[in-house]
C-alpha cells in the first residue's frame, strides 16, 4: 500500500485558512496528480496545491492532472501568507 505525502507546512496551512474563515476539505490522501486541498470561501472555490518552499517542484502525477484539468485555476502555495493571498484576501500586520 502507497501513502501519500503530506508537505511539512500542510496543517499549518489548513489551520490559517480556517482561522480566516474558509471552509477546507483535504484531499491529499487522493494522490493521482490531484490538488492539496479543497477550499470554499465567500462564495468560491479555490483549488490549492501545496507545496514545502518556494523550490519545490510539480510531480509528472500533478503536471498531468494540471494539464487536462478544465475547472478553475489551481493556486500553488508554500506558505500561511501564499493560501491567503489566494483566498483574495490579506492579513492585517500587527
Amino acid at each position: 500500500m502507497t501513502y501519500a505525502r503530506i508537505d511539512t507546512n500542510h496543517k499549518e496551512i489548513v489551520k490559517a485558512l480556517r482561522d480566516a474563515g474558509a471552509t477546507v476539505v483535504s484531499l491529499a490522501a487522493m494522490k493521482h496528480g490531484c490538488p492539496d486541498l479543497l477550499c470554499g470561501y465567500a462564495g468560491e472555490t479555490i483549488l490549492m496545491e501545496i507545496k514545502r518552499d518556494a523550490k519545490a517542484k510539480f510531480t509528472s502525477d500533478q503536471l498531468e492532472f494540471l494539464g487536462k484539468w478544465k475547472g478553475g485555476a489551481i493556486s500553488r502555495v508554500d506558505s500561511v501568507e501564499a493560501a491567503i493571498r489566494a483566498l483574495g484576501i490579506t492579513r492585517k500586520v500587527l
